[in-house]
């Protein structure tokens, strides 16, 4: 697959610096006034949503909110969702609960309440692919970070790394086919910017904005500022479209594949 970026509209003044693997645009709450009732994922009729903020770090903080969580009825009643201690994002992958620990460990809840771990060393947001079947993460790698995206339940297998070399990865979503993946990330020296990956490999990665922009250098008016979170993130095999942190519309168009 070849992808050929061409800028539709962008204009940006604010920098933005990177952040090992932490990645300060991801998480699943992004309201950060009251994340209260966020819908997180859906099974059938019911909701996965944010229950409770158990903590929240000072204004500037990089550190990342831990949430409680509940299965919303259509009716609007919640039951909480019992994980042992806050997480710090989740979502419904394969018809149950996955959720990242504060440990940095994804963990999976079964039918019996019991948890499984499926990986270690995950920080931030977690997304799935509109089928439902795929689930998309980051994972730190020593002094690196790389986009990973599992097919499978079993911790031994199923895990594919498609993006490799960050030190920060954010705000993501897969396409509407489910074969690429659009992200905010930054690598070692750079800043924040647009990447798109194919979903099953890291053969096709590529940056789509301010690829050339490094850290301590003067940009001259050409950072283009990135999404503000993954709802606002618009992946496609033509184009990846966004919604920029102070409120515009950006979009990049995709060359065809080959």
């Amino acid at each position: 697959m070849v992808l050929s970026a061409a800028l539709v509209a962008a204009s940006c003044e604010r920098p933005e610096s990177a952040q090992l693997a932490s990645a300060s645009t991801a998480g699943n709450v992004v309201d950060s006034t009251d994340p209260t009732g966020r819908v997180l994922g859906r099974l059938r009729d019911r909701q996965l949503v944010v229950r409770r903020v158990a903590y929240r770090g000072p204004e500037g903080s990089d550190a990342p909110e831990q949430i409680e969580i509940a299965w919303r009825s259509p009716r609007g009643t919640t039951q909480p969702v019992d994980l042992g201690a806050p997480v710090l994002a989740a979502t419904v992958w394969r018809d149950s609960v996955v959720a990242t620990t504060l440990s940095e460990a994804l963990v999976r809840l079964a039918s019996n309440g019991q948890t499984l771990e499926l990986d270690r060393s995950v920080i931030g947001e977690l997304a799935v692919s509109e089928d439902g079947r795929a689930l998309a993460y980051a994972r730190s790698t020593g002094n690196e970070g790389e986009l990973v995206v599992r097919r499978d339940e079993d911790p031994a297998s199923g895990a594919v790394t498609i993006a490799r070399g960050f030190a920060s990865i954010g705000a993501m979503r897969f396409s509407d086919d489910g074969a690429l993946v659009c992200f905010v990330g930054a690598r070692n020296g750079g800043v924040l910017g647009v990447h798109v990956a194919r979903s099953t490999s890291d053969e096709g990665v590529r940056c789509l904005t301010n690829c050339t922009l490094r850290t301590g250098e003067d940009w001259g008016g050409a950072f283009v500022e990135v999404a503000r979170d993954a709802a606002s993130l618009r992946c496609s095999a033509s184009e990846v479209s966004w919604t920029s942190r102070d409120g515009r519309h950006l979009a990049v168009a995709l060359g065809g594949a080959s």
